[in-house]
């Protein structure tokens, strides 16, 4: 939400004016707001089908590769399905406005001021041992309970 605060991008924007694969593949009109709703209409299988999809690619574009090939479901904006792949469209989406990784940027917009010294992006080598992790598309993010509490904040 920094971004739209920051008159960067509106939530009615189309993800195929910052990511053309996804275009041509016929998912350029789904909206940042059905991303974060769940509400994109790909079909990404439950969970550890689609992780399984994408998390061989650890970089932006090809993740947006392997997503631009999954199947619809349903017309953007009117099926829900839970899933992260809304959510890691989203994220390539402020990497292509911002030029940084979204690790970057959740350290500096989020990690850093809230104070979220055991909080990474990685692989399970670098999750400090931490309790809590979340695997999405081009890694492992990791934090601590204290953590967690914070980026509820």
């Amino acid at each position: 939400m920094t971004f739209v605060d920051e008159g960067k991008l509106k939530l009615e924007d189309t993800v195929g004016l910052f990511i053309p694969i996804l275009s041509k593949n016929g998912k350029g009109n789904i909206t940042i707001a059905d991303c974060l709703a769940h509400l994109t209409g790909i079909n990404g299988g439950n969970g550890k089908k689609s992780r399984e999809l994408i998390t061989d690619n650890q970089n932006m574009d090809g993740v947006m590769e392997k997503i631009a090939l999954l199947p619809m479901e349903g017309k953007p904006g009117t099926v829900f399905h839970y899933s992260n792949i809304g959510l890691e469209i989203a994220a390539a989406v402020v990497e292509k406005i911002s030029g940084k990784d979204f690790k970057e940027l959740f350290n500096e917009k989020i990690a850093i001021p809230c104070d979220m010294k055991n909080t990474n992006f990685g692989t399970e080598n670098d999750s400090f041992g931490c309790r809590w992790y979340h695997k999405y598309a081009r890694g492992l993010y990791s934090f601590s309970t204290n953590d967690f509490a914070k980026r509820n904040v």
